[in-house]
């Protein structure tokens, strides 16, 4: 006669299971970091200021990026996607002009978050459409890894119409 396990057993060490599972990746998400919204920074960037503190970033398309990125001076990405934006105050105008007028196209809007690293200290700022989060990780070498946007961060609201 062959032996099964009632269900509460079973129940138990399903339990059990998932515990151990979230047990073992809990240092790896103390190490994940966050976007805070910031009206103050989505205020900054519709004003077009650029603060010298940080080294800016973009992602996507250079004519409208699907996000902006503000490092403080200092932080690096490493290896990245990511690409440098000049300090240019005219350039910089027109991108956040084209993600406005783009967003406003698609009856959506651009918003400013607050970078915060896994122990919840500032390390930049961003600006996208709010689907546009991403993750941020530090690297074992002290870098941190700030996944670019999907690249039909725009295209998937224009499919929906």
């Amino acid at each position: 006669m062959k032996r099964t396990a009632t269900p509460s057993v079973r129940f138990v060490m399903t339990g059990l299971i998932l515990l151990a599972i979230g047990c073992a990746g809990w240092p790896a998400a103390q190490q994940t970091g966050r976007f805070d919204p910031d009206e103050s920074v989505t205020g900054a960037f519709e004003r077009y200021e650029m603060n010298p503190g940080y080294d800016y970033y973009i992602s996507g398309s250079d004519a409208c990026p699907n996000a902006v990125l503000g490092l403080k001076k200092g932080m690096s990405l490493g290896e990245t996607l990511w690409k440098p934006f000049p300090a240019d105050p005219v350039a910089f105008k027109d991108i956040i002009d084209r993600m406005r007028l783009r967003a406003l196209d698609l009856h959506r809007f651009q918003h400013g978050f607050v970078l915060r690293d896994d122990a919840g200290q500032a390390i930049g700022v961003w600006y996208s459409l709010i689907s546009a989060r991403t993750l941020i990780r530090r690297r074992s070498d002290g870098t941190f890894l700030i996944y670019t946007p999907d690249l039909d961060t725009y295209d998937k609201y224009e499919r929906e119409d």
